[in-house]
């Protein structure tokens, strides 16, 4: 019975560092300047998260706390996915066991399964906002090309504690804001050209169109096409 009651509690969801509209209340205060101030907050988060020694199950509580945000936009994802917080948890601690990833590593694990959770967040979030710097700021902790953040996953460790780095942020943003005003949000990109639509001719208007520019450029047709 106790080892039962051992697994139990082993097997048992974690409690989530997200108090209620947590997120969304950062998302309005930080959003408008992320354009400007991404690098540093990312190098501020990654000092922390290498101090605080968390790693891949940051990775893990970071799905757990935007799926189980209290804010519309994250209620909206849930109700998508027809999951709830437990779920999700669930199913990602199976997959990634299943993997074989080890605990600490310098980039979290992205299964299929992963990516569709972010990036319908992401998509979901953009949508409600009508700002890609929601999606931005949380795309560039998974793909930073730069080189100057080598463990991406030190820093998905400290946002599974977000109250760490909020005040920071939002103190940080405030510090500056007569330095340099918010950036305003992209302009919408112009469509693509369309193609010209293919018109089908068939082989007898081919070849006249051929003899046509043959004439053009007096040129006597081939001896097997006369």
């Amino acid at each position: 019975m106790e080892k039962t009651n051992e697994m139990t509690a082993a097997n048992a969801v974690p409690p989530l560092h997200f108090p209620p509209a947590t997120l969304a209340r950062t998302y309005e205060a930080v959003t408008p300047y992320l354009s400007s101030y991404t690098r540093q907050v990312h190098c501020s988060a990654y000092q922390l998260a290498k101090a605080t020694r968390l790693g891949y199950e940051g990775t893990q509580h970071l799905i757990m706390g935007i799926l189980s945000s209290e804010s519309p936009i994250m209620r909206e994802v849930r109700s998508e996915f027809m999951v709830t917080a437990a779920d999700v948890w669930t199913s990602l601690r199976e997959m990634f066991e299943d993997d074989g990833f080890v605990m600490m590593c310098n980039r979290p694990p992205m299964t299929p399964r992963c990516k569709q959770i972010f990036y319908a967040a992401f998509q979901t979030a953009h949508e409600a906002h009508r700002k890609a710097r929601v999606a931005d700021f949380l795309v560039h902790f998974f793909d930073d090309s730069s080189g100057d953040v080598p463990h991406d996953g030190y820093v998905l460790g400290v946002l599974a504690d977000f109250d760490l780095t909020q005040a920071a942020v939002v103190s940080f943003i405030r510090s500056r804001e007569h330095l340099e005003p918010p950036m305003p949000p992209d302009p919408p990109a112009p469509p693509a050209p369309r193609p010209e639509p293919r018109v089908w001719k068939s082989a007898t208007d081919r070849y006249a169109d051929w003899r046509i520019r043959l004439a053009a450029t007096q040129e006597d047709p081939p001896a097997s096409q006369k």
